[in-house]
């Protein structure tokens, strides 16, 4: 059904928009304009942050070739104002740096979390074949209507979605295994699914205590991964009460409770500790390589963040990151 503004032309589509808008939104807007990149850093200089390290010139080139500035300038906020809310000790190469170090880390976060999702199916899948009280079908119809789940929509609620998974779709659409179940569910179902299965199994209950009851942390982080959202930001604030298991990993490693409490730490540290549980030996070598490159590239930089609390695990001379059982991060463990 067509709406009213279908059959109207530019200027009236135009005008009808902005007779709506409150007042509030109009001052956001004319706050918060359109700008091109050479005005974007003249913003920038206005609020304090410099161009000694990175030349203007450099920096209007990083933002229209190679990164844009909400991405980059998102990590402002954990730097300092003085008494006239301008940014102190803030050059743009600082952000352009941590943009950097950050896009690394969600790539190395995006990984470890398909390593995870892989081996907690395999696990799934291979408790769920040995069980005999479990036929493979009865499972899946059961998890469905705990969640209210409509199973059609795991094939594909749209055409391009289907169009890959038809073959699928074809054959086993009117009667879903949890073996295709897993090969189409999400993380976010994978969750939920872990959840309803320590409820209901019998057998092997206890390895699944801990994916049970942490995997909801650890799609958060997934989750800002795979969309690409800025991870090392606001690592102080919005604290929660963590999981025994979570302050036991952090205390071990090092970590204060007031970092591992902020709600980015927590479910960052529950994927390492998941991943680590629950991955293979191979699988961990690889990240521990990763691990080691990554921190190298962490300090890098040292001396942009020498008076920055929020990042004075980049200057110092140890790794930010060391491997141990648990697996851990020391990247976050800031004074």
């Amino acid at each position: 059904m067509a709406s009213i503004s279908d059959n109207l032309d530019t200027t009236s589509k135009d005008l009808l928009r902005t007779s709506v808008e409150t007042k509030k939104q109009k001052d956001f807007k004319n706050a918060h304009p359109k700008m091109t990149p050479k005005q974007l850093i003249q913003k920038m200089e206005k609020k304090g942050i410099k161009f000694d390290i990175m030349s203007k010139d450099e920096a209007e080139k990083r933002i229209k070739e190679n990164t844009y500035y909400f991405k980059v300038g998102v990590y402002r906020y954990n730097f300092d104002k003085d008494q006239n809310g301008k940014y102190k000790n803030l050059d743009f190469a600082y952000l352009d740096d941590l943009a950097i170090i950050d896009m690394r880390f969600r790539r190395i976060l995006l990984n470890m979390s398909l390593d995870l999702e892989h081996s907690l199916k395999t696990l799934l899948n291979s408790v769920i074949v040995e069980d005999k009280s479990e036929d493979g079908y009865t499972i899946v119809q059961d998890f469905a209507d705990r969640f209210k789940m409509d199973l059609s929509q795991i094939y594909g609620a749209s055409k391009n979605k289907l169009h890959y998974l038809k073959p699928i779709n074809d054959k086993h659409s009117e009667c879903t295994s949890i073996w295709v179940l897993f090969e189409l569910m999400t993380f976010g179902d994978m969750s939920k699914f872990l959840e309803f299965f320590f409820e209901r199994t019998t057998i092997f209950k206890m390895r699944f205590k801990y994916p049970a009851r942490l995997i909801k942390y650890a799609k958060n982080v997934r989750n800002a991964a795979a969309h690409n959202n800025p991870v090392l930001i606001n690592m102080r604030g919005n604290k929660i009460s963590p999981d025994s298991k979570i302050k036991q990993v952090g205390n071990k490693a090092g970590i204060s409770p007031e970092i591992y409490r902020n709600r980015r730490v927590n479910d960052i540290l529950c994927l390492f500790f998941l991943h680590d549980m629950y991955c293979s030996v191979g699988v961990k070598n690889h990240l521990i390589n990763e691990l080691e490159d990554f921190s190298k590239r962490c300090r890098k930089n040292a001396t942009y963040y020498k008076d920055n609390a929020h990042y004075s695990i980049f200057r110092k001379t140890t790794k930010p990151f060391k491997v141990c059982k648990p697996l851990h991060i020391r990247v976050l463990s800031c004074p």
